[in-house]
């Protein structure tokens, strides 16, 4: 056993045996043996030399022979253990094969093992390597004790060490004190540690315990409340590994218990664990599927239309509903499962060990139909939909993040299919999200850069072909994504809040624009701008209108707005006073796309409207599909016994103008009569028109 360098550089010595023998040949024959072994044997010829030699460290294991003179090997081996454990330095006794006696009182005085005279080498040497490799598992033990002793005194940990065959377990004073106990008041056994678990978390304890002991997983780590001596829960997140036998068998487990508690772990208003603790069990998720095939599920939920609830009943309401859906979500799930709350109404479950993928769906539906239950808060029945986004681990991400993540992509696309839906991930829900922030990247910039055009479309008086005004139509083209369609970015621009800037753009370049045309000679023309709900919801709404049209010196009587029936519904008491004051000013208020939202009669006649237009969805197939005709038709109607005009969208043949006279029909434009035009073509198209005798649309091409 020459010196020799490990794999990280350090140099490893033989180790040092200390032959202890009165007689000198059997000192020559044992030394000879063990040098030719490798080792580095030392001889002494007294106990008193062994002694010494022993307390200057300089021995790993000693060879002590019973019978010599002046102190026999029993006096030397009692001296020794008064300095020197069993695990420290191993004593080998050397006596006679016929010394049963000795070898008994040998072991019992502290001997770790006996060698029999005449000395079998290979025997001999196989013991001194037994406990050599005893003696090195002790010292890398103890040392791995000692820096997980001193690591978890300086992080404030608790530890715990179980004897699974005498189920005591051994629970630090800072275990005891985290607790709120004195050492003398908490007993070592492992009921005082499983009956003060949370009741509603002990079972998943126990489940992530019994998958550790069994090979399912390689740590044991699990968060979950434990009572504490004052009689409150607090947050804890333990770990730890257990000691197996030769034939895997646990027989001992350690570890430590963390105090999470004000951590920043866990929502104060709900007690789920939050977003990075969720992040934790899903990353033991990922980590245990890889080893283990098992099935799991990422499911991603919100609660539709939740701002309603605060913005009409208040905060306090809205807290209490988000506490009980909270025991709701609890309710719905299993102890293996985790469930957590993200931020404001999104929470996330983990759905562990599912025999089949569809139980996710089965847990979903189950969820919703708890959800929908109406909820009776501070005196009001307040029922809930929820939108839930799903993703499988394994084949939609083998990454924690990437998991959340694409169980969020799943629920945006829920969302997008109306309240109460469903929805799994699949690739191209990737890409979307992809392209998705790719245009919000650009639309920011575009924003700020201002880069964005105008179109106008020409709207005409049916019964003359007269012009009678011009819708602005706003236009994005990217350098990278090319055309991008108002339907596209438009959405977008109200979920990263830009629609304020790119409203107040508009309308700053349509009145403008049209003021513009005025100065040039031009016969002043109604021009109309669309309103978005969130642009109209803005307080100042009003002020900032006013603003531009006194800035540029424009006629309200020259300026239309067109709102969407969503604005009446959603802001029915600020839509009433804001519609009000716009049309004092003297501008005129229309219904854009009116037919695809659910306003009813009853809205219309509270807001001064002016006109309703009709959708082009109703327009398209008037002459053939009789429902679109009856539908119309009844718009029509009701506009009209509503002193209203109306203006049909997206005419595109003969057919649509005849049949829409047919039914009293004033206005409409379309391709029909003019597809938009640029700011320069609008121009143009009004300097032609008043050059003419008539501004009949017909002379357009």
């Amino acid at each position: 056993m020459t010196k020799e360098r490990c794999n990280l550089g350090v140099v490893v010595s033989p180790k040092r045996i200390l032959i202890v023998d009165d007689n000198e040949l059997n000192r020559e024959i044992l030394y000879h043996h063990l040098s030719a072994a490798g080792y580095n044997a030392v001889t002494a010829d007294s106990g008193l030399e062994a002694i010494r030699l022993a307390d200057e460290k300089r021995v790993d294991l000693m060879l002590l022979d019973v019978m010599m003179p002046e102190m026999d090997g029993f006096e030397t081996l009692h001296r020794i253990r008064e300095k020197h454990p069993l695990s420290e330095l191993p004593v080998i006794m050397i006596t006679a094969l016929s010394q049963s006696k000795d070898i008994i009182k040998a072991l019992s005085m502290g001997a770790n093992d006996y060698i029999a005279k005449p000395i079998d080498t290979a025997v001999a040497l196989a013991r001194i390597r037994t406990q050599l490799h005893l003696l090195e598992s002790e010292q890398a033990l103890r040392e791995s004790q000692e820096r997980y002793a001193l690591a978890s005194e300086g992080a404030n940990d608790g530890l715990w060490d179980w004897n699974l065959k005498t189920q005591e377990i051994y629970l630090s004073p800072r275990w005891k004190a985290m607790m709120g106990f004195s050492d003398e008041h908490v007993c070592d056994a492992d009921a005082s540690w499983f009956e003060r678990i949370h009741p509603d978390d002990r079972a998943r304890v126990q489940s992530d315990l019994r998958r550790h002991l069994e090979g399912e997983c390689e740590n044991f780590a699990s968060e979950y409340r434990i009572l504490h001596a004052e009689g409150t829960y607090i947050w804890v997140f333990c770990r730890g590994l257990a000691v197996r036998d030769a034939q895997g068998t646990p027989y001992r487990m350690a570890g430590s218990q963390t105090d999470i508690t004000n951590h920043g772990m866990h929502d104060a208003l709900t007690g789920l664990p939050k977003r990075s603790l969720f992040l934790h069990s899903l990353t033991r998720a990922v980590n245990h599927q890889g080893k283990f095939d098992a099935h799991y599920a990422v499911l991603y939920l919100d609660l539709d239309r939740f701002k309603m609830i605060n913005d009409n009943f208040g905060h306090q309401v809205g807290d209490d509903v988000l506490i009980e859906v909270g025991r709701r979500l609890d309710a719905c799930i299993d102890a293996r499962d985790t469930l957590a709350r993200l931020e404001g109404d999104d929470f996330a479950i983990l759905h562990r060990e599912m025999p089949e993928l569809d139980d996710a769906l089965a847990l979903a539906h189950k969820i919703q139909a708890h959800i929908a239950e109406p909820q009776h808060v501070n005196g009001r029945d307040i029922a809930m939909e929820v939108s839930i986004g799903i993703a499988y681990g394994g084949s939609h991400g083998d990454d924690a993040e990437v998991l959340l993540r694409n169980a969020h992509i799943a629920l945006f696309h829920a969302k997008k299919m109306g309240s109460g839906s469903i929805n799994i991930y699949d690739a191209e829900m990737h890409q979307e999200a992809v392209r998705r922030l790719r245009l919000e990247s650009n639309l920011r910039k575009a924003v700020r850069n201002c880069d964005f055009s105008l179109c106008f479309q020409p709207q005409v008086e049916l019964k003359t072909r007269e012009l009678t005004g011009l819708e602005a139509l706003i236009r994005w083209t990217d350098p990278e994504l090319g055309v991008v369609p108002p339907s596209d970015f438009i959405p977008a621009a109200e979920e990263l809040g830009l629609i304020g800037s790119i409203g107040d753009w508009v309308l700053e370049q349509v009145i403008s624009e049209a003021k513009r045309w005025q100065a040039e000679g031009l016969d002043p023309i109604r021009v109309a701008i669309n309103i978005s709900p969130k642009q109209f919801s803005q307080f100042d709404m009003v002020d900032r209108l006013s603003h531009v049209l006194s800035k540029h010196a424009f006629e309200p009587k020259y300026l239309e707005i067109e709102i969407t029936e969503s604005v009446l519904m959603d802001h029915s008491d600020l839509a009433v006073e804001t519609l009000n004051a716009i049309h004092r000013m003297g501008c005129r208020i229309s219904i854009d796309d009116f037919g695809t939202g659910y306003s009813s009669l009853g809205y219309l006649k509270r807001f001064p409207i002016d006109c309703i237009k009709i959708d082009r969805s109703f327009v398209r197939e008037i002459n053939v599909n009789p429902d679109d005709a009856a539908i119309t038709s009844a718009i029509v109607a009701i506009a009209h016994n509503l002193k209203m005009c109306v203006i049909a969208e997206g005419v595109e043949h003969e057919d649509h103008v005849q049949h829409l006279l047919d039914i009293g029909c004033e206005e409409a434009q379309g391709n029909y009569f003019a597809s938009p035009l640029t700011a320069i073509e609008t121009r143009r198209f009004l300097a032609n028109l008043k050059q003419q005798s008539t501004n009949n649309m017909r002379v357009v091409g």
